[in-house]
């Protein structure tokens, strides 16, 4: 299958609408963290723990995760002509992997943990596990966007990358290549000797 069969165009959309949503979700965390970083602990750690809304978006954004992660797998398994699709179809698949290992292993074991400290305690190393969440996140949603172009952009060099025939102009042929010509052309007319 190339990369404009219908089908792998199908399941392209269906990485690239999901890798949107995921991306659009863990940016809009991001766009807050200027914001965040001058915040006091307490109004920090309310944002972070684990309420319903959080919980909603964390729970959507691993299953939009996992969705995007299997159809861009799935995407550059069924790829088989080798060329630039081939490798950013491959592209989006690890970066979309490496983001979700990243946000599994750094953001979410720190929203676990906040969700246990006792209401008004502020632990010691507070400011390095905001730091490390934050910019955690930060990395993921670059990711993301990687991943997300990476899957724009197969469709777009798909469509280029084929042959390109161009015209010879104004070229004067070698006498054999002249001879073989004539005889084409007396073979398309039904002059054959």
């Amino acid at each position: 299958m190339t990369a404009t069969d219908p089908h792998i165009e199908l399941l392209r959309r269906a990485a690239l609408c999901c890798a949107a949503l995921s991306f659009l979700i863990a940016l809009s965390y991001t766009i807050e963290q200027p914001l965040r970083f001058s915040w006091e602990p307490h109004m920090w750690l309310a944002t972070v723990k684990a309420s319903d809304a959080n919980s909603l978006f964390d729970g959507l954004l691993q299953k939009l995760d996992l969705l995007a992660l299997v159809a861009a797998g799935m995407l550059a398994l069924l790829i088989r002509q080798p060329g630039p699709s081939l490798v950013l179809a491959f592209c989006a698949a690890f970066l979309l992997f490496f983001a979700h290992t990243v946000w599994s292993l750094a953001v979410l074991p720190v929203q676990s943990l906040t969700a246990t400290w006792p209401g008004g305690e502020i632990p010691a190393d507070f400011s390095e596990i905001r730091t490390n969440w934050e910019y955690a996140l930060g990395f993921v949603v670059v990711l993301k966007f990687g991943a997300l172009a990476s899957l724009y952009f197969i469709r777009e060099l798909a469509e280029d990358s084929g042959p390109q025939w161009v015209e010879p102009q104004d070229c004067e042929l070698s006498p054999a290549e002249h001879s073989r010509q004539e005889t084409l052309a007396r073979h398309e007319a039904g002059e054959q000797r």
